[in-house]
């Protein structure tokens, strides 16, 4: 059984939840998730949509990076599409945690997208700046 371990409150994410998005393991600094391609998925190729599969790794992110009661925020980040996923398959997204500096305040992530049979689809670096140490006053805030 996997555990999920993450401050980030992904089943009340609206656009992750329009999506189908579902949060697979999350601990340590790491999370994995995946998500059915659907029709609502598809660009009009008919393929995986670009945008689809970034909100995937973001959000896979989000859980790996909401923990130590601590706040982070994406500064930038870097994705390449490698290779175009199978019309009829489920994307798995892993995310981890890759270094930390800049005095403890900001972090990198890394993290890739795979289809069913294990193929690299696309990978991502994420940069993401440490903004509080009050995770539930922020999470609070935010549902108002």
């Amino acid at each position: 059984m996997n555990v999920i371990n993450t401050a980030y409150d992904y089943k009340n994410d609206k656009f992750a939840n329009l999506l189908g998005i579902e949060i697979t393991e999350a601990g340590n600094g790491m999370a994995k998730g995946q998500l059915a391609l659907k029709p609502h998925c598809k660009n009009a190729l008919g393929t995986a949509h670009g945008g689809v599969m970034f909100a995937l790794l973001d959000v896979v992110a989000a859980c790996a990076a909401f923990r130590d009661n601590q706040v982070r925020v994406v500064e930038f980040s870097h994705i390449n599409y490698i290779k175009i996923p199978p019309r009829e398959t489920t994307l798995h997204a892993e995310v981890r945690l890759h270094q930390t500096f800049y005095h403890d305040t900001r972090e990198t992530y890394v993290g890739n997208i795979t289809d069913d049979e294990e193929t690299l689809i696309c990978s991502i670096e994420i940069f993401a700046k440490i903004i509080s140490t009050n995770l539930e006053s922020k999470v609070d805030a935010g549902r108002r």
